[in-house]
């Protein structure tokens, strides 16, 4: 059975509702059915190249997507404020940290070259076994850790863009596409993307096409990074590869065979087996970077239903759903509470909603979070007024 046609007349359904009730493109509904649009649609073409999706997981994407599209149509504003509204007030930073930011471009350059030259593979090959934390390879080190504060800037600067910040923005942007260049991730040049196109539609400043021209380039350049980290032994399908990172991690959660820890919950508390690990109080916490299922194709990713599925079965989707659900639908909500704040705290947490079909973020990424939110509100804090109109 070709679930995937069955989801995307769901998804179909759902969107029709987002139409009538003229959500904005950035609101929680439609970035959940653009999400998993990304992976059925692919899979109605590709169906037979790979395993069938399992009912049991069929299910657990049914209740999933159900209640979290139920719970973003709940929260809708019935009046959404306009963006121009959040920012009568103009803030900014008045320092020109720009050159710091410049400082840590270089560092990250040198320690790209360093942890790139340094593996047994080759040059961009060595940058994401890094990532991974595979034995015998460097790290690109501390200045990583700089990674939740130039991403609140990048936002920060982005909601209040003027002429005065260009300079500001051009270094956020530089420090980001150099660190997407040393983890040798998608997700991180993702990020800073989807946040950007948010905040234009936010504000009506780009076309629908425009956004499916960046969009095209954005995945051709995902494929790109994919083909020079690789180690060229093998020939590439362009279209199945496609698939690869849209349709099979579906398809692959059905299929997991392994259990990476005996403990209760590992996968959906690992920050608190992460902190208990530091205080000696149990083993390791989960890796963020899971084996390989075939079916038949190779697949590590097993979308945001991974670890909620795989701790708790059915009753665990149906639990974090609400949790997602509550949380992207009042962050989204709190736009109307005229505090850009929360506004910019959405558009932080954009990726982890958009990605829904590839990987959870949300909590397992909560360390990451909890520091970008902080660094975003120190911001708001320092931040002043300025003369310039929004």
């Amino acid at each position: 059975m070709n679930y995937s046609i069955y989801a995307t007349f769901i998804i179909t359904f759902f969107c029709v509702i987002a139409y009538y009730k003229r959500m904005s493109l950035f609101s929680p509904l439609v970035l959940n059915c653009f999400a998993w649009g990304v992976s059925f649609v692919p899979g109605i073409f590709f169906y037979t190249d790979y395993y069938p999706i399992t009912n049991s997981v069929f299910t657990a994407w049914m209740v999933w997507f159900f209640i979290t599209s139920i719970l973003f149509i709940i929260f809708e504003p019935q009046k959404p404020a306009r963006f121009k509204e959040l920012c009568n007030s103009k803030l900014e930073i008045r320092f020109n940290y720009q050159y710091v930011v410049y400082i840590l471009a270089f560092i990250l350059v040198y320690r790209i070259w360093v942890v790139g030259s340094s593996g047994q593979s080759q040059f961009f090959l060595n940058l994401r076994l890094a990532t991974m934390n595979e034995i015998g390879y460097q790290t690109i080190g501390l200045i990583g850790q700089f990674y939740p504060l130039i991403l609140a800037l990048f936002v920060f600067e982005n909601i209040y863009e003027s002429k005065k910040n260009q300079a500001k923005r051009i270094a956020l942007w530089v420090w980001m596409a150099l660190f997407a260049l040393a983890v040798m991730g998608k997700f991180a040049i993702l990020t800073p993307i989807l946040i950007w196109i948010g905040i234009k539609i936010s504000k009506k400043e780009i076309t629908v096409k425009n956004i499916f021209i960046i969009v095209i380039f954005t995945l051709l350049f995902m494929i790109f990074m994919q083909l020079i980290r690789s180690d060229g032994k093998t020939s590439v399908d362009y279209f199945k590869l496609l698939s690869v990172y849209t349709y099979s991690p579906i398809v692959g959660l059905g299929y997991v065979n392994f259990n990476l820890s005996p403990l209760f919950g590992a996968n959906s508390l690992r920050l608190l087996y992460a902190i208990g690990y530091a205080l000696g109080l149990n083993g390791p916490p989960v890796n963020l970077i899971f084996p390989y299922v075939e079916i038949p194709n190779l697949t590590n990713v097993y979308t945001v239903l991974y670890p909620f599925y795989i701790d708790f079965k059915i009753g665990g989707v149906l639990i974090f759903s609400v949790i997602y659900g509550c949380v992207f639908g009042l962050l989204y909500k709190g736009v109307n509470f005229k505090n850009t704040f929360f506004i910019a705290l959405y558009f932080i947490f954009i990726p982890a909603l958009f990605t829904q079909f590839f990987v959870e973020s949300l909590f397992s990424l909560l360390s990451f979070n909890i520091q970008v939110t902080f660094c975003l509100l120190v911001i708001f804090i320092i931040s002043r007024k300025s003369d310039a109109n929004c």
